[in-house]
């Protein structure tokens, strides 16, 4: 939601970066999925502008990625949930903090 209200312009672009960077990789290698997942993950955290946020996600980061390997450890993975990430940028670029806070809850339960 913070994302949504906060972001800029080049918090955008680089979230645009990182989305397609790791879509290219979403039914390739889990591991480089995972890593570039977690890239996009952490500039829609930064995106919020809360130091401690940022800092915060750092910590878990290690805790998200296991989290992703055990729940994307199946072939072939599911679009939805790669899709879920593409509105959830869309939620953030139009300024949808509701939206946004949704979709990240949809996508903390996916299975």
């Amino acid at each position: 939601g913070l994302a949504a209200l906060r972001r800029t312009e080049e918090d955008l672009g680089a979230l645009r970066e990182a989305l397609g960077t790791s879509g290219s990789h979403y039914h390739g290698d889990l591991d480089t999925y995972i890593a570039c997942d977690l890239v996009f993950h952490r500039r829609l955290v930064d995106a919020a502008h809360n130091p401690t946020l940022s800092e915060l996600y750092r910590y878990f980061s290690s805790i998200v990625g296991a989290q992703l390997r055990q729940t994307l450890n199946i072939v072939p993975r599911r679009q939805e949930v790669f899709d879920l990430h593409i509105e959830l940028l869309d939620a953030v670029e139009q300024r949808d903090p509701e939206r946004a806070k949704a979709l990240s809850r949809q996508l903390i339960n996916e299975p």
